[in-house]
């Protein structure tokens, strides 16, 4: 889809799995093949970003961004790192922040909702009506700052002093 993009401005940013050396004996999927394709490409027309770990030693994590045309590859320490029990994202974990109430990992306690982003549920096998598969999948974004202040940045709009935004929340600009 990219690549049928004109040239002006266009970025797509890709999260790597975490890559903590403690994780890669027990990880299948490999981003190596795609990522590499991606950035070899010299008629990329847009900015590629990857976030990735800074190094096999850390959880901390990097914005690594390659610039069409150039070979240079940009990084910034984004300050933030992957939960120790997180080994990569979903598509549904894009849009919420760790507090959200329903999907959020570290939600505020409320003994009347259940808390679908840090489930943990045990026992039989087959005893749920939610498949076992289905608690696995990450459902809040560990980098939401990231993606917030990027589309704020995107939209020209600014968040207002040390205010967390929020899916839902009104900005102006």
């Amino acid at each position: 889809m990219f690549d049928r993009l004109p040239e002006g401005g266009h970025e797509l940013v890709l999260f790597d799995v975490n890559r903590v050396a403690q994780m890669a004996p027990i990880i299948k999927w490999k981003s190596d093949e795609l990522v590499g394709a991606l950035t070899s490409d010299p008629n990329r027309t847009y900015t590629l970003g990857l976030i990735t770990n800074k190094n096999p030693g850390t959880l901390d994590v990097v914005l690594e961004l390659r610039h069409p045309g150039e070979k240079a590859t940009v990084v910034t320490d984004l300050g933030m790192s992957w939960p120790r029990n997180v080994y990569s994202l979903s598509h549904v974990a894009l849009p919420f922040p760790v507090d959200d109430l329903l999907y959020g990992g570290d939600p505020a306690e409320n003994p009347d909702i259940i808390h679908l982003g840090n489930v943990a549920l045990r026992g039989e096998k087959g005893a749920l009506r939610v498949p076992a598969a289905e608690m696995l999948r990450q459902r809040w974004n560990p980098f939401f700052p990231f993606v917030m202040e990027t589309t704020l940045k995107f939209l020209k709009l600014e968040a207002n002093g040390s205010q967390s935004l929020h899916p839902g929340d009104e900005v102006t600009p």
